[in-house]
């Protein structure tokens, strides 16, 4: 009896631990994420820059979530925070799962900008997953990985970097 008592405990613990954790964590990674954005001075917008991430289809499925204007290293460019839908295999089971990922939009742009971003892409060099250039002008780049202040700190600084470079 004593040994069924402990694996119910156990269970139980497991199952309220792995919620709070993953709860704490996903608080944790915002709050890295806006402190970082608001040490910059980007400001949070309503509305998504591309109209197109607001669409019943999105280009590649990407779903507008947030938005942060600003300028890093005198490039003007918003953050992005968009949502996926993709497909998990578990136990011979599909599940539908919503995936976090980092985009840039950066309105003003050189000629060589997205064709640079587009070969990572292609080589699927640090994370990236899409490059387009959207209709409202400019060129959106999407990244794989949390919304950490890590990650969002170098893909800010990769994009105005290159965008620095690319201008005409």
């Amino acid at each position: 009896m004593h040994m069924q008592s402990f694996v119910m405990w156990f269970a139980l613990a497991i199952a309220i631990g792995i919620p709070v954790f993953l709860f704490r964590r996903s608080r944790n990674l915002m709050r890295g994420l806006n402190a970082y954005l608001a040490e910059r001075g980007f400001t949070a917008r309503d509305t998504s820059p591309i109209a197109a991430l607001t669409t019943k289809n999105p280009p590649d499925g990407f779903y507008f979530s947030a938005a942060y204007a600003g300028t890093a290293q005198n490039v003007a460019m918003t953050v992005l925070i968009l949502r996926r839908s993709e497909s998990v295999v578990s136990q011979g089971v599909s599940m539908q799962t919503q995936t976090i990922y980092i985009g840039v939009h950066v309105p003003t742009i050189g000629p060589r900008f997205v064709a640079d971003w587009q070969r990572k892409a292609q080589a699927k060099q640090e994370n990236v997953v899409h490059v387009s250039e959207p209709a409202e002008g400019g060129a959106l780049v999407v990244w794989k990985g949390a919304p950490s202040r890590a990650n969002v700190e170098s893909h800010v600084a990769a994009i105005a970097a290159l965008a620095r470079m690319a201008r005409p």
